[in-house]
């Protein structure tokens, strides 16, 4: 799955099968690095198709230790605050 975008193309595909990888650190910094890019970039991942793969990933990696799913809540978070103002915005402008 590669995903074109104003900012290019943006390989999610690899950063989801990142976030299935043996290594704790691969999969907590990929977790972190999903984080940063809603923080920063979330017009790149306005897409329904990757946000249901993404939160498939985030749900799955939930169960993962706790160093993993800590960053994976925070990307939750970041999710869920790019849209909530998206949609404060929409809704009253």
């Amino acid at each position: 799955m590669e995903y074109k975008t104003g900012f290019g193309f943006l390989k999610f595909s690899l950063l989801l099968e990142l976030l299935r990888d043996p290594n704790i650190a691969v999969r907590d910094t990929t977790a972190w690095t999903i984080g940063r890019i809603f923080e920063f970039v979330s017009q790149a991942v306005m897409n329904d198709e990757l946000l249901r793969a993404i939160g498939q990933a985030l749900v799955n990696g939930l169960g993962d230790v706790p160093r993993v799913a800590t960053n994976i809540c925070w990307v939750n978070k970041q999710k869920f605050n790019k849209f909530n103002r998206i949609s404060f915005v929409s809704f009253y402008f």
